[in-house]
């Protein structure tokens, strides 16, 4: 009798069902389908999905094939590499780093803990005598509290029994952050030997230190021994200092971020000559470097070669960020390491944002004041200018959203829902009209790739815009609608400069006129329009890099995004194929820093997004790691890189 009982679905099962089955949604789902077999059947489709078949000519042209008859890499490149590498292995430097290191590792953490008790008292008394005795100091709250800290912080490592190697390997908080956050191989701390180390030279030593801060401030003293640990594990693993530039971009100066480039690629070229990492290329980095070498050539045929040769240095060294990401950036830890310290960096960036706009931080500067009095200023949180700002978090919130949107339980979910949010609210404060029209072009796309069906939603958001005066705040209706609007400002100012730049361009189309802002300033008031005789740059990114190096510079740099959409494409072809696991999840990452891409050079349209040196740096970090993934992660081989 029970089995004659009829099962009730859930009201929200049957209404789902409902919808699936309704005439009009089943219309809209065979267009999407429609439509979506069309693209990818027609001309235009195959093009874009065509990145392995040019690569493959690539490797069949008269260069690649007159290198391999040649036969360089085995008769030169490998023997350079093993005297190299037997050169380093075998010297007494290498050799006394390695003693040093294991030394160290192997200190009781008695001996570390004496250490650090010794420096931080012998701090504080340095700094009582200099206050109250000497009188020749002013009170300093923050070299107190380090000497305070390093005391304190001393008394229970002086307790803690055991080599320091173990007891960092038993940390779970020392486990994270070395094993799972830097990188670190975990035998690589799991050391042979005795326990060794000496109190008292621990104890005169921290005294030695101490004493120097009477000269040297103790907060400096701790960060030139953290600054050389760093600079020892990027020696040894230059893969986490592609993971710190995503994570310190935001807050790094300029020549900070120079010296941190560098320097990875730097270690990365020791590890290459010693065998240890490889370095490859295809049509997409050939092109890249290819660009790279127009601006070296930008920086000494210049009409300030001086001044444009220090900004094409500065290009150039982080146009090695690509190099490094896509040669380093070998599997989906080091992938998902990356994405994580880019979206950790945009989450202190974004709160920084809202903290200025609800506490009255936000600046007038950039804004129309009159047209726009319903905005009470525009935020630049690290940046120091709002359209910079909005360009940099364009390229953060696609990856944000993958993240969301790869979220398996509400315990992931909502920390990732919460950054989401803070990134999109920060964009929202810029007030960048440019970066949110860059957006919504790079959203569009993400929805198109995460699923042919996803038209649906944009033909209905289409179908929603007259409504959408009723739902958001009147002062982004306006903000938005204001594009194009010649009576802003800022809109004439933008069409007078490109008026005037348009002109420039006539007269230097072949070569340009050399790299940096330095070049344009020398050039523009000669051609500028009256009332706009200074301007920093062109405000538009596509004539800037006409105008710098020529446009033979321009079609590298559109045939380098070309490629570099063919190879995104092509792979999303081939993963959504794939029934492999995981690959849904490179894909979304893929995706989403690919569409970061786009929404950068959508804003390209309106502004010259690399005017500042770390959206220029974001941009080809950015442009490498999707590169990275697509390459290291192909359709037949997710099984082997153990894709989570």
């Amino acid at each position: 009798m029970k089995d004659n009982i009829k099962q009730k679905s859930p009201p929200g099962v049957k209404a789902e069902s409902v919808f699936r089955t309704s005439v009009i949604v089943t219309f809209f789902l065979y267009l999407c389908d429609v439509i979506s077999k069309g693209i990818s059947d027609s001309l235009f489709g195959r093009f874009f999905c065509m990145y392995g078949r040019e690569n493959e000519i690539a490797r069949q042209s008269f260069l690649v094939r007159l290198w391999n008859r040649l036969n360089l890499s085995g008769r030169v490149v490998r023997p350079l590499k093993a005297a190299f590498r037997r050169g380093v292995e075998q010297s007494a430097v290498m050799r006394m780093f390695s003693d040093i290191r294991s030394h160290l590792l192997r200190t009781s953490m008695k001996v570390w803990g004496i250490m650090l008790f010794s420096f931080g008292l012998y701090s504080a008394i340095v700094y009582f005598v200099r206050v109250y005795a000497l009188s020749n100091m002013e009170s300093d709250n923050i070299t107190l509290v380090c000497a305070a800290v390093c005391a304190f912080a001393g008394i229970p490592v002086m307790f803690a029994a055991g080599r320091f190697c173990d007891r960092v390997c038993e940390s779970r908080a020392m486990s994270f952050i070395l094993f799972s956050v830097i990188g670190i191989r975990r035998d690589k701390l799991e050391l042979d030997g005795e326990m060794c180390g000496r109190t008292n030279i621990s104890f005169i030593l921290g005294m030695l230190l101490g004493l120097m801060t009477y000269f040297i401030k103790p907060l400096y003293i701790l960060i030139f021994f953290i600054g050389a640990i760093a600079l020892r594990i990027l020696l040894y693993l230059p893969e986490f200092g592609v993971v710190l530039a995503f994570f310190a971009l935001p807050f790094l100066p300029t020549m900070a971020l120079v010296g941190l480039v560098g320097y990875t690629f730097f270690c990365y070229f020791l590890k290459v000559m010693q065998g240890r990492r490889t370095f490859r290329l295809d049509l997409g980095d050939s092109l890249v470097g290819v660009f790279m070498l127009m601006f070296a050539l930008g920086g000494i045929f210049s009409v300030t070669p001086a001044a444009s040769l220090k900004s094409a240095l500065v290009y150039i060294c982080f146009m090695l960020g690509y190099f490094l990401c896509v040669n380093l950036i070998r599997d989906t830890e080091w992938i998902k390491r990356c994405i994580t310290a880019a979206i950790g960096g945009g989450l202190f960036v974004s709160l920084y944002g809202i903290y200025e706009n609800y506490f009255g931080l936000a600046q007038t500067t950039w804004q129309d004041e009159e047209m726009f009095e319903d905005i009470s200023g525009r935020v630049v949180s690290t940046f120091g200018n709002p359209n910079v700002l909005a360009e940099y978090l364009i390229m953060l919130l696609p990856i944000a959203l993958a993240a969301l949107l790869l979220s398996k339980s509400a315990k992931s979910g909502v920390p990732r829902f919460v950054i989401f949010g803070a990134v999109s609210l920060c964009l929202v404060f810029t007030w960048s009209r440019g970066a949110w029209l860059g957006l919504l072009i790079a959203l569009m796309l993400f929805a198109l790739i995460y699923s042919r069906r996803s038209l649906l939603i944009i033909i209905a958001g289409v179908c929603a815009v007259p409504f959408m005066p009723f739902v958001l705040p009147q002062n982004i209706i306006s903000r938005f609608t204001s594009i194009g609007n010649m009576s802003d400002t800022s809109t004439a100012y933008r069409v007078n400069i490109w008026r005037a730049v348009t002109d420039m361009i006539s007269d230097f189309f072949g070569g340009g006129i050399g790299v940096g802002g330095s070049a344009f300033a020398e050039v523009y008031p000669s051609y500028s329009l009256a009332g706009i005789e200074s301007a920093p740059h062109s405000h538009q990114l596509y004539l800037q890099i006409l105008l710098e190096i020529g446009i033979f510079g321009l079609l590298i740099f559109l045939a380098a995004m070309i490629v570099f959409a063919q190879r995104g494409f092509t792979f999303y072809r081939d993963a959504g194929y794939s029934t492999l696991p995981g690959m849904r999840t490179m894909k979304l990452y893929a995706a989403s820093l690919f569409c970061g891409i786009v929404a950068i050079l959508a804003q390209g349209m309106t502004d010259y997004v690399w005017y500042n040196y770390r959206i220029f740096l974001m941009f080809w970090l950015t442009f490498g790691l999707c590169a990275a993934i697509c390459r290291v992660i192909p359709s037949g081989a997710a099984d082997e890189r153990g894709i989570v």
